[in-house]
């Protein structure tokens, strides 16, 4: 059982302890607000300590000197950054996460500041850059929500969601493959309102699915047309919402221009952050106003934008206007959704795809929580599960085994095999030292996953 202490009760901590109570954790939340670990302790299975988080002494009457991992995740960057440095110097804890939201510490220019020799820090959270990188990572292939960074080539890892205009919808996931036979493609997790799922062959893909799509490179072409009715890359894009997220996207647009983006306009409610995004962002329109004002959208060119993303610190800001915005004529929305209440109702309501940013930030804390037997793992629900992407080592005992051998209960799915570059999805091709699996797999089902991929002593 991992020991975590979690520094910081407010969204993020929170988040993070709601998604690790599932794993097999003992959590301790630190927090100088005494209402917030009131309301975390009555919620959550943690123990709350409520003192400053830095404090030496708070830290101690935490558990530190027994700790495996502290994540400091305070509103403050400063704070989060001594909080490792003490849990390092006088309690030895052996990994620490801090999150960095300020711009000025995560400059490239002094990204030195977080190696091993310098600052006591295993991993910065940036959760806005992150959830910024997401989204304009989405917009390389049209369509999708969300592009998931393997480490291994030849494959892309995409969600999609679905809308009864999509061919691949009414169709079982047995017949998947008849649609488009020349390609190699699989579908082994789907998200169903709140509840996500491993698919079985007669699981029939619905309108308001979002689907994770593995699909090698070389064929997304003829399949993402499959389950989406947006193939062209996005021209025109507003984005509604200056803030930290809004901003770092439209600071990506414009420096990436391999996007095809033409015409980019970000609509700011705050003046003095209209004024500083002017500035800050050449080549954009920015409109001081509100994203729920339709003249304010007319103003914005609504009618002829291909995609807006609203990243307001607002969920029901961010709702009212992607729907606003499609009634008025963007083609696509997608919206920023951080209440899990909120989700399952936003596609339903004709919102073409939601970003989730507590599921990226909670994918890179588990993937330190469980430590180096896979290269990445990725979240899209607490208590349910990971996609894992998994580099079988000299001795595993996986090697010789097949996909079919994985399968059981329904709670294991072997999505493909990369070997080479190249994806292979045949259920009796037997696993090889060096292959990369890409695996889906439910919580209840972690556990026996490493001790069937990590090599015996």
């Amino acid at each position: 059982m991992l020991r975590i202490i979690i520094c910081g009760a407010g969204h993020v901590g929170v988040s993070l302890a709601r998604y690790l109570t599932y794993y097999d954790t003992h959590l301790t939340v630190v927090d100088e607000d005494p209402d917030l670990i009131k309301h975390i302790s009555n919620t959550l299975d943690v123990r709350g300590i409520s003192g400053f988080p830095s404090h030496p002494e708070v830290l101690d009457r935490a558990g530190a000197r027994q700790a495996d991992m502290v994540i400091s995740v305070t509103q403050m960057d400063e704070i989060n950054m001594i909080a490792c440095e003490v849990a390092h110097a006088l309690f030895n804890v052996p990994t620490k996460i801090a999150q960095i939201r300020g711009r000025t510490y995560l400059n490239p220019k002094y990204d030195s500041m977080f190696r091993e020799d310098n600052l006591s820090i295993d991993h910065a959270l940036c959760p806005e850059v992150d959830t910024a990188s997401s989204i304009s990572n989405s917009l390389t292939i049209p369509g999708v929500n969300r592009i998931l960074p393997l480490s291994t080539s030849g494959v892309k890892v995409v969600s999609i969601s679905l809308t009864a205009q999509t061919e691949a919808c009414h169709t079982d996931v047995e017949h998947l493959p008849s649609l488009c036979p020349e390609a190699q493609f699989s579908v082994p997790l789907l998200i169903r309102g709140q509840s996500p799922m491993i698919p079985r062959h007669e699981t029939v893909l619905l309108p308001g699915d979002e689907i994770i799509l593995i699909c090698a490179d070389e064929d997304l072409e003829k399949v993402i047309p499959l389950f989406s009715k947006h193939t062209s890359p996005p021209e025109n894009v507003l984005i509604a919402g200056g803030g930290h997220i809004g901003s770092c996207i439209a600071h990506n647009i414009q420096n990436d221009k391999s996007l095809g983006v033409k015409r980019l306009t970000i609509i700011e409610n705050d003046s003095h952050q209209a004024l500083d995004l002017a500035e800050y962002i050449p080549n954009t329109t920015v409109i001081c106003g509100s994203a729920l004002d339709r003249e304010i959208l007319e103003e914005a060119g609504i009618e002829s934008t291909d995609l807006a993303v609203t990243v307001t610190n607002d969920d029901k800001t961010n709702v009212l206007s992607a729907l606003l915005s499609k009634n008025q004529g963007a083609k696509r929305s997608v919206s920023l959704v951080n209440d899990r209440s909120y989700s399952p109702l936003v596609t339903s309501l004709g919102i073409d795809g939601i970003i989730n940013p507590r599921a990226i930030t909670a994918s890179q804390v588990l993937h330190k929580v469980h430590g180096d037997w896979m290269e990445k793992t990725y979240t899209f629900k607490e208590g349910f599960g990971e996609l894992m992407e998994i580099k079988l080592q000299a001795g595993s005992p996986l090697i010789g085994k097949t996909p079919d051998d994985l399968y059981k209960k329904d709670l294991l799915f072997c999505g493909g095999i990369v070997r080479d570059d190249a994806l292979i999805l045949r259920n009796t091709e037997v696993f090889l030292e060096e292959d990369t699996l890409l695996i889906a797999t439910h919580i209840s089902e972690i556990s026996e996953l490493k001790s069937l991929v990590v090599p015996t002593p």
